[in-house]
Formats: structure tokens, C-alpha cells, sequence
């Protein structure tokens, strides 16, 4: 319980720094039960909350910590949640805080040597490298050195039906008719419920993923009406698409069995792995894709 006290004061805490001339002073605040993943540049075992963050302050490339209460380990970063919220997750009994007397204001799509006609991506864990996405219409206006997003192969076969996975199959589906306009039906899980899924793989061919289209089942009268995506990198946890870095997306699906919807991320993000998950649907769970995206390398 006293264990359990103390985690509930450090997770509220606000702190205030000063730097070393007293002029420039901030208050901020520990957040609890998450961490900023894939941007730790040392790692101390044995310390405090306290000895973490005054640690921090004496590190020039420390910009925010995770702290993790379990094993008082201090992980220091080299930005901050401002920058990378899609890297905020969710990690039970860890803290994460900025510091006290230092701001991250290099954003890396700023530090281009070049700038990006479109939307820059940073690479996590790859820093300070980014992706240059044209999103322009026709892709003949797009600069020569920007991706251009395009389908990544479920409807044409480039993605292999290895690599589509599912949480469960009914006996008249099979995980490759959850390809984009399959014309004998879709996937379709075993049971309709909150704990079903439909996986691609990319592994060791990493995407930046920009949008995703959905169709029901094509012959029968099912579909899904909301879903979620989750993701992540083959060295990383699993992550749920949110826009804020905080709240889960949810996904307005179709509204028949054979139109196709397009939904963009707002905010594209890397991954290997991606994961679409049914949340409400209309007759069953039938789906249809298309993902599309860029590679990575």
C-alpha cells in the first residue's frame, strides 16, 4: 500500500526547474503508466525518481525521462513527447517527465537540409532522419526526392498470403479473401466480437503507412462499421493508431457490402506490422483492404 501511495504522489507531481542564471524557469509535470519508446540514449539502474531527474538536468542530449518504478530504472531521452506522441505508449507503473530546465525545440522536419514539399515523417530510433511523403495530385507535381504513397499489394498479389494473418477464420473464409475487391466474399473471423483481427506483415520491408480502404463482404450482406489499428516494428511494442498520442482512432467503416472507404492517417506512422481490429459491424465481420504507404529503406 505505502508502495502504492508513493506512486500515486510521483504521478501527479509538478516540478519546477530553473536554469543556472534563474531566468528561465517552467513547471512540468510527470505523467504516469506510459513512456516515450525508442528514443533512450542511456539507461541507469538502482535510482530515484528524484536522482533520475536531477541526473537528467547534468546530461546536455537529456530532454525528457522514463522512470521505471517497478526496477527504479532511469532511461534517459534525447526529445520529448512533443515530437514522437505516436512513441508515447502505454507501460504500466513507469513515469515519464520533460526536464526541468531544458526544452526540445529542434523538430528534425525543420532541420532538413532540404525542405520537404509535403509531409515530413521522422524515422524513430533513426533520428535525425525523415521521409519527405508527397501527397499531391497527380504525382507528376511531386518533387524528384519525396515517396510517393501508393497502393502496397493486397489487391494485385504483391503481399504475399503468408503474410496475412487473423485472430480466426469461419469455415467459408479464407485470411487471403481479405484482399481489396475480392469477388468470392471476404475474411470473415469465427466468431463476431471485440477480439477478432486481420494482420499484414512487412517485416524486414518497413512502411510508412498513409491510408487504409475497407469493403464488406462483396456476396453477403456484412460489414464493418468502426474499427482500430494498432502497429508496430518487429524490435517494438504493439502501439494503437491515436492522433493526439493519447486517444485510440476510431474508424468510421463502410455503410454497405460492397463500397469501398478510404480513411488517411492523419499522422502516418512506421511500421512493419499492422493490425486492423473490428469494433462494431453490420450483419458480421467482413473485410475487405487496401493499404497504402512507402517503403522505409
Amino acid at each position: 500500500m505505502a508502495f502504492q501511495a508513493l506512486l500515486m504522489v510521483l504521478m501527479s507531481m509538478i516540478l519546477i526547474g530553473c536554469t543556472a542564471d534563474q531566468n528561465d524557469c517552467r513547471s512540468v509535470q510527470s505523467i504516469g503508466n506510459r513512456i516515450l519508446l525508442g528514443h533512450v540514449t542511456k539507461t541507469m539502474t538502482g535510482k530515484s525518481f528524484e536522482s533520475c531527474t536531477i541526473d537528467c538536468e547534468k546530461e546536455s542530449d537529456c530532454f525528457s525521462i522514463n522512470y521505471l518504478t517497478v526496477t527504479a530504472t532511469c532511461q534517459m531521452n534525447n526529445t520529448t513527447v512533443k515530437w514522437f506522441p505516436a512513441d508515447f505508449i502505454p507501460w504500466t507503473g513507469a513515469l515519464y517527465m520533460d526536464s526541468l530546465v531544458r526544452q526540445y525545440e529542434s523538430n528534425p522536419c525543420n532541420d532538413r537540409t532540404s525542405p520537404c514539399d509535403g509531409l515530413c515523417v521522422p524515422v524513430p530510433g533513426q533520428l535525425p532522419r525523415t521521409i519527405c511523403l508527397c501527397l499531391k495530385t497527380p504525382v507528376s507535381n511531386c518533387q524528384p526526392d519525396t515517396r510517393k504513397p501508393s497502393a502496397l499489394g493486397m489487391e494485385n498479389g504483391v503481399i504475399q498470403n503468408e503474410q496475412i494473418t487473423s485472430s480466426t477464420t469461419a469455415a467459408a473464409s479464407t485470411n487471403n479473401m481479405s484482399r481489396l475487391n475480392c469477388n468470392t466474399g471476404s475474411w470473415t473471423p469465427n466468431t463476431d466480437d471485440k477480439l477478432q483481427w486481420l494482420q499484414v506483415s512487412f517485416v524486414s520491408q518497413t512502411k510508412v503507412f498513409t491510408q487504409i480502404a475497407t469493403q464488406g463482404h462483396g456476396v453477403n450482406w456484412w460489414w464493418v462499421t468502426q474499427y482500430a489499428i494498432d502497429f508496430k516494428t518487429e524490435a517494438s511494442h504493439w502501439q494503437s493508431y491515436s492522433e493526439d498520442g493519447n486517444t485510440l482512432k476510431i474508424f468510421m467503416g463502410n455503410t454497405d457490402f460492397t463500397g469501398i472507404v478510404k480513411n488517411s492517417f492523419t499522422k502516418p506512422f512506421i511500421a512493419d506490422i499492422i493490425k486492423i481490429k473490428p469494433l462494431e459491424y453490420d450483419g458480421r465481420i467482413a473485410l475487405r483492404i487496401e493499404l497504402y504507404g512507402c517503403s522505409v529503406n
